[in-house]
């Protein structure tokens, strides 16, 4: 189910809008050009998306993303960082913000609401391969002794069943890796195509996440692309991809605060 209103600038899912100590927010294609690296030089760009998502610039810490499963824990001293061949963040600190970049890879935030600690991944189909979903999840519990049952997972615009055309070698290697499961793969026109959103969810309830607590906002990013970059619409249509949608997860340090 998509959560996208089309004319707002900041697309947001519905169950982590409920809660009051956290801030998040995807960026689209209102925000151009639009890069993590502009964050942290507070380009005019990055200035209008922090304050319409509402968090500082100063306390983003964002990803070097290398399609892995390497998942870092991140504080306030990592702030203004790039944390090298990393494709997952997590932290307990309120005030920092964790960044994530993604145009047609699914952006996954996490946010454990007893504990108060929030991650984010980068789940392109390599990561799904190693599972990086499950291993956040682990990364939670065994660094902070996170509840699952308490975990709330919300999975942002990526590319859809409709548009994820794989080669039959990609679904070789998928089916070998996690089995061969009917309901993620369909073939249509002599095509085949991966659920990339449904195959997270799989492995989330797999790594003891209740489905109910996982919030599927994951808006084809082909089919809106005049709303989202895109790397496979944009490569079709311009021959390069034309900017990145940036997603941030952050708590405040008091539910009224913005920029605390």
């Amino acid at each position: 189910m998509s959560h996208l209103k089309v004319n707002l600038a900041v697309y947001r899912l519905h169950e982590f809008s409920k809660l009051g100590n956290t801030v998040h927010g995807f960026s689209t294609r209102q925000f151009y050009p639009l890069t993590v690296r502009d964050l942290w030089q507070r380009t005019p760009v990055a200035l209008q998306f922090a304050s319409q998502v509402g968090f500082d610039l100063e306390k983003v810490v964002a990803m070097d993303q290398v399609h892995g499963d390497r998942i870092a824990m991140v504080d306030s001293k990592d702030t203004g960082k790039l944390i090298g061949k990393t494709d997952g963040l997590v932290t307990r600190e309120k005030g920092v913000y964790l960044a994530i970049k993604t145009a047609d890879c699914a952006p996954l935030l996490f946010y454990e609401i007893q504990k108060q600690i929030i991650a984010v991944a980068h789940a392109g189909w390599k990561g799904v391969l190693k599972k990086i979903a499950g291993k956040v999840v682990h990364k939670m519990k065994d660094e902070f002794g996170a509840d699952t049952s308490q975990i709330l997972v919300g999975i942002g615009p990526t590319i859809g069943a409709c548009c994820y055309h794989i080669t039959r070698e990609r679904l070789d290697l998928f089916k070998t890796e996690l089995g061969a499961d009917l309901t993620v793969y369909s073939s249509r026109k002599k095509q085949i195509f991966l659920d990339l959103p449904l195959m997270i969810i799989k492995q989330l309830v797999k790594a003891g996440i209740k489905e109910s607590n996982i919030e599927n906002g994951a808006i084809c990013t082909v089919c809106f692309s005049q709303k989202f970059y895109s790397r496979r619409a944009d490569m079709a249509r311009y021959g390069k991809l034309q900017g990145e949608i940036i997603g941030i997860l952050g708590m405040r340090r008091q539910i009224n605060d913005s920029f605390q």
